[in-house]
């Protein structure tokens, strides 16, 4: 299936909430309106060969210098998400969106930045993937498979280049490593 990044709401009256809604957060999706729903019909997992995150002023890296997270062995890293249809009301035509789900960041990843997707172990997969429709009661035990015992088990980073913080750049060469300097401070 392809989906349009960032979640609309099957409720809502035009697209616009899609770009609010392209992270769902594991701790309020149970609650929010415009994850509730698809939590409990609509789960999917995103395949990504890794995702970009950018440097908070948290971490001891230049704010805003960009990352490339992937796997050490350059497998897949099966991130969560929620998706949905969603018709406009204008053209009647039929759209489907997606959201990744993510956690507070732990380890490593944290000195980049404060959130990071989840990655769901492939044990789990078909419990999630599964198309039962949830009930009220079902939902803390679909919430525990998002809970991971090693949540940054595997990943690596490096910093790339500010090429990838312009949507009309891609390719191969967004991801390659480069060297940071010497960090600046005032003393």
């Amino acid at each position: 299936m392809t989906a349009h990044w960032g979640l609309i709401p099957s409720w809502s009256k035009d697209a616009s909430r899609a770009s609010n809604a392209i992270n769902a957060r594991v701790e309020s999706i149970a609650e929010k309106p415009s994850f509730k729903s698809a939590l409990r019909s609509r789960r999917c997992l995103i395949p990504a060969n890794g995702y970009y995150e950018w440097a908070t002023e948290l971490g001891p890296y230049p704010p805003k210098q960009p990352f490339y997270i992937s796997h050490k062995d350059s497998s897949l890293l099966p991130m969560a998400g929620l998706f949905e249809y969603w018709k406009d009301p204008e053209t009647g035509q039929m759209i489907t969106s997606a959201s990744i789900i993510t956690r507070e960041s732990v380890g490593s990843i944290a000195t980049i930045h404060h959130r990071m997707p989840v990655m769901l172990p492939k044990d789990r997969w078909s419990m999630w993937l599964s198309s039962t429709s949830l009930s009220e009661a079902q939902v803390p035990e679909y919430l525990d498979l998002l809970e991971t015992p090693d949540p940054e088990a595997g990943l690596q980073f490096h910093p790339v280049a500010p090429l990838v913080n312009n949507a009309r750049n891609s390719g191969q060469e967004l991801s390659a490593p480069i060297t940071l300097g010497e960090p600046e401070t005032l003393f």
